[in-house]
């Protein structure tokens, strides 16, 4: 038989890996979102980038197609720039929220013709 002292400390034992169960998973889905906004960030950064080098190699202003692409992708174009055929972008993506501040990500990708 056991002590009266004892009584609850499974209870208890049992509250506290609850806890840190719950602290882990909530960790683990933070952490998964990061990572796919950083390659959604990434990836609309490239097809920005790629579309903006098409554009200036037509004639056409690179850096407004390269915005058309990172918006229909899903993010944020916060800067372009033209240098020649050669475009150079960045891009934010939203990889969620916390505790209500939310959490942005960027992209920077190159593209243009090879010399």
């Amino acid at each position: 038989m056991t002590g009266f002292g004892e009584r609850g400390a499974a209870s208890v034992l049992a509250l506290v890996l609850i806890g840190a169960l719950t602290s882990a998973t909530l960790a683990a889905v933070l952490l998964g979102g990061l990572v796919l906004g950083q390659r959604r960030a990434a990836a609309a950064a490239d097809l920005a980038a790629l579309a903006g080098a098409t554009a200036a190699q037509q004639g056409r202003p690179g850096c407004t197609a390269a915005g058309r692409v990172a918006v229909a992708n899903g993010t944020r174009l916060t800067s372009c720039s033209e240098q020649g055929e050669t475009i150079v972008v960045d891009v934010v993506a939203d990889a969620g929220s916390v505790l209500g501040s939310q959490i942005r990500v960027p992209g920077r990708a190159r593209a243009g013709p090879v010399r």
